[in-house]
């Protein structure tokens, strides 16, 4: 089910009931969220706001996960189309992932929608969302601390008007008590208030602080003593209940609160004598608490559950913990042996089972079953990763690790080998390299040499995401022995996959080939969707480089109706991004931009950085070769805005593009501080000629066109090494794209027989890429005419 914070802006965005189904729920969404988009969500977006229909609905968790997120996005930005929207979200780390990914997905570049959103947040927040909010085009991140103290005096004044003079030991006194913090000092001078502490004078009409009163005040923390003044405020049955559901968390059901009240009393335990139907019914209609959808409640105030649970005797506190977890454990032991589990409203049996496991990890852990709850997050880390959740993955794998102990090696082994799978897919690469080197080194100690080769083919996998092509390959020929020794049959094609990468990203695309199909074909006889996936993400872009274009358009779609059924989004992306070299060798220029363009918003969806940036330097450079310099240009700068906040180390790539982009606008003063940035911080080598051609190429057009700095001696390097170079890449383009600005410069440096020659290279190849064709013909005719070019911009599109 969709969290509470996702069904109560799901609902004010859209306009609707929690609870309450429109006459047509379809009908409903395609008319807030557009025909296409709400025909696609609707099932999602009535399950996440409990809506009641005359026909039952199936949707994947995943589905109703991305449904609420896209509905919730679309709605945002629909409603801030109308007229400026600033939303403010308190209390983040209490939010769900869900909500939080659509707010985050709503303010990336979404032109014509003036959207403002601030989050307020625990330091913990951090922990789990490292990098929430920073893939926004314009993001802050304020760290707050708690108040100075003469602010906090003059907060704790204004707070206690209409009081005139209060003392200032008071007001001492009460920011110290409050931790100088802002929010709960607020809270405790309206209790204080309404306790009388601010009274009038008789006969004079003025107000003061009552501060006898005040020394009778506790030593409590400020929190603690409100929760208390509200609990003294309700019936003493109402309290022993607020007290009971405050150990089940922020959210609970009914029933597993009345199975553990029962087992309670059948063990002579204090819990509370009240009805559970008419207390939670009781305490709604009291705004402690909230009715969410099924017999889910949850408290109105995440601090005051925390405070409450925290007033608890802590032996007490851990015995109902202890019958919490022998009910979720009886529970899920009797899942496992094919019972139906129990479900509330708009539940699947796997989320109900997964919310079994949360409730036992919960429990566990606070009744000192730190083994037990250990393996609950582990089993938790493990269906969230092959669900391709990597974020709640992540969460569940560290919490694990904060339960076993350092000489638990196995354990400790395991969560660190999950927790680096995931990282590196969230683009936390140095730190999946971490956890993923300790996992190798623990399995080394275990002697465990298949966990030891699935670290290292881990390992190379992680690097190839970081670009470091030969660590990776360096780590796949370490794992091969230990493979090879073994006859593990996935290893094996794991290996293959591995090896055919390495050769591929060094050009040898024929041996490439053969790995990766041997690969593939293996992978799907043994029904190992992961190596099956990857394999054929690398085949296909291969099998285009050789020229088997009808083989990789059937790759294409195996992956991609793999990847689609499989609801794993990131690899959808990169097929879709893979895709567009396949419609490029085939000339058919609009599907290559369709493609690239769900490849960036899937990749947005998803959260991923490096997936995001590699689908946008794509489109970008795609649209720079049509001639569609200006969209080109917004779109790298966004690449760059991506690498400078995610790289852990400069990169030439993106900057190149830029150089490159704003030389065809005859911007040569950005192009040329691009250039001298990236021979200064990264200067590309002869590990990737095509990047070494195109870095050579700007300087020598820089130069030619008198654009290059004073002081700078002429390039060393000449324009027939640079063609070279490019004639080595995958693209056609890339080398029409080098003599194009070749013939260029020199039809304006008036060396004609070299403008000549370099045109009459270029034609041979301007079928094979006809978005070229009408900038050539320009300096076709520039050169038959011994027409010098001008280095105004050629504002014309290309069109094939």
């Amino acid at each position: 089910a969709a969290g509470q914070t996702t069904r109560e802006l799901l609902a004010r965005v859209l306009g609707a009931s929690s609870g309450e189904a429109p006459h047509d729920a379809r009908a409903f969404c395609r008319l807030r969220l557009g025909d296409e988009l709400g025909e696609e969500v609707w099932p999602a977006v009535a399950l996440a706001l409990g809506w009641s229909l005359p026909e039952p609905l199936s949707v994947t968790p995943g589905a109703l996960q991305r449904g609420t997120m896209l509905a919730l996005t679309e709605g945002l930005r629909r409603l801030s189309k109308e007229g400026p929207v600033a939303l403010l979200l308190d209390d983040a780390h209490w939010a769900d992932d869900t909500a939080l990914d659509a707010l985050e997905y709503a303010t990336l570049n979404a032109e014509g929608c003036p959207l403002w959103v601030m989050v307020t947040a625990h330091p913990r927040f951090e922990n789990v969302r490292r990098t929430w909010g920073s893939r926004a085009q314009r993001h802050d991140r304020v760290v707050l601390g708690p108040l100075e103290e003469e602010p906090a005096m003059r907060l704790a004044a204004e707070l206690l008007l209409p009081a005139e003079y209060p003392p200032a030991a008071t007001l001492k006194r009460l920011s110290e008590w409050a931790g100088f913090n802002p929010a709960c000092l607020a809270e405790l001078a309206r209790t204080l208030k309404r306790a009388g502490i601010v009274r009038q004078r008789p006969n004079l009409g003025t107000w003061y602080v009552a501060t006898a009163e005040l020394d009778r005040l506790p030593p409590s923390p400020a929190w603690q003593w409100l929760a208390v003044r509200q609990l003294d405020a309700l019936q003493p049955e109402l309290a022993s209940c607020v007290r009971l559901c405050s150990v089940f968390g922020v959210e609970f059901s009914r029933a597993e609160v009345e199975r553990v009240q029962d087992a309670m009393e059948r063990a002579g335990i204090a819990g509370t004598t009240i009805d559970m139907g008419v207390g939670l019914s009781a305490l709604v209609e009291k705004r402690v608490l909230l009715r969410g959808s099924g017999d889910r409640y949850l408290f109105q105030s995440t601090t005051f559950q925390d405070a409450v649970y925290k007033l608890l005797d802590t032996a007490h506190r851990e015995k109902i913990h202890r019958h919490a977890f022998e009910y979720w454990k009886s529970r899920l032991l009797a899942a496992a042996k094919g019972r139906a589990p129990e479900t509330t409203a708009g539940e699947g049996a796997l989320a109900a089972i997964e919310r079994g496991f949360t409730r036992l990890a919960r429990h566990a852990g606070a009744c000192g079953e730190r083994e037990q709850a250990a393996d609950a997050y582990l089993t938790l880390g493990d269906s969230a990763r092959a669900r391709h959740k990597h974020v709640e993955a992540d969460q569940h794998y560290t919490s694990a690790l904060g339960f076993l102990e350092e000489g638990d090696t196995k354990r400790r082994a395991r969560a660190m080998a999950g927790r680096g799978k995931v990282r590196y897919r969230v683009h936390r690469i140095r730190e999946a390299l971490e956890d993923l080197k300790a996992a190798r080194e623990q399995s080394e100690a275990l002697g465990d040499d298949a966990m030891r080769a699935d670290m290292l083919l881990e390992e190379a996998t992680a690097l190839d995401f970081a670009g470091d092509f030969a660590e990776s390959a360096i780590r796949a020929e370490q794992a091969r022995p230990l493979i090879e020794e073994r006859g593990d049959r996935h290893l094996e094609l794991r290996l293959l996959a591995a090896l055919g990468r390495s050769c591929f990203r060094h050009g040898k695309t024929a041996e490439a080939a053969d790995l990766l199909a041997r690969a593939a074909d293996g992978a799907k006889e043994l029904n190992d969707y992961e190596t099956r996936v990857i394999a054929i993400l690398l085949l296909a872009p291969v099998l285009v480089a050789i020229g088997n274009l009808d083989e990789a358009e059937s790759r294409f779609e195996e992956v991609l109706a793999l990847c689609t059924t499989a609801e794993d989004w990131l690899h959808v992306s990169a097929a879709y991004a893979n895709r567009a070299m396949l419609w490029i060798a085939r000339k058919r220029l609009e599907q290559a931009t369709d493609d690239l363009r769900r490849a960036i918003q899937l990749a947005r969806e998803v959260g991923n950085p490096r997936s995001e940036s590699n689908a946008t330097y794509n489109v970008a450079e795609f649209l720079h070769w049509l001639g569609e310099e200006e969209e080109a240009l917004i779109l790298a700068r966004r690449v760059r805005v991506l690498e400078e906040r995610f790289n852990d180390r400069p990169d030439a790539v993106s900057s190149l593009l830029l150089a490159r982009i704003q030389a065809s606008r005859s911007d040569f003063d950005e192009a040329r501080r691009l250039v001298e940035w990236i021979a200064q911080t990264c200067p590309p080598d002869a590990s990737d000629p095509v990047v070494e051609a195109f870095f050579a190429m700007l300087q020598l057009v820089l130069f030619d066109m008198g654009e290059a700095p004073s002081a700078t001696n002429p390039p060393s390097i000449r324009w027939d090494d640079v063609v070279m170079k490019a004639s080595g890449g995958s693209f056609t383009e890339e080398l029409l794209e080098v003599l194009y600005w070749r013939s260029k410069v020199a039809i304006r440096c008036e060396r004609w027989e070299e403008a000549d020659s370099s045109l009459k290279e270029a034609q041979r190849r301007l079928d094979e890429c006809p978005m070229w064709r009408l900038r050539f013909a320009d300096l076709m005719s520039r050169s038959l005419l011994r027409q010098p070019t001008s280095i105004a911009v050629d504002s014309r599109t290309v069109v094939s």
